[in-house]
């Protein structure tokens, strides 16, 4: 195998693993805009605020804004905003 096919190899590999974790990462953050906005337990809200806010992207941001302004606690609205 010569060097250009072990490179259209490993870019092919890097595409498929790039695609995959869009996937996974498309479902985390599926289930913590569902916590969010379903748990009942505020620690844990808190805790899925946190992580969306370390994942980032725009469909974070519309799910951090979207608790922020659905948020009674002031302490939940915090917690949206990190």
């Amino acid at each position: 195998m010569n060097d250009r096919q072990q490179l259209a190899d490993v870019e092919k590999a890097t595409q498929e693993d790039e695609r995959r974790l869009g996937a996974i990462r498309t479902q985390v953050l599926f289930e913590l805009a569902d916590v969010l906005s379903t748990d009942s337990d505020n620690m844990v809200k808190n805790f899925a605020a946190i992580a969306l806010g370390r994942i980032g992207g725009p469909q974070a941001s519309r799910e951090l804004v979207r608790h922020y302004k659905k948020a009674s606690e002031s302490s939940q609205k915090a917690f949206a905003v990190l």
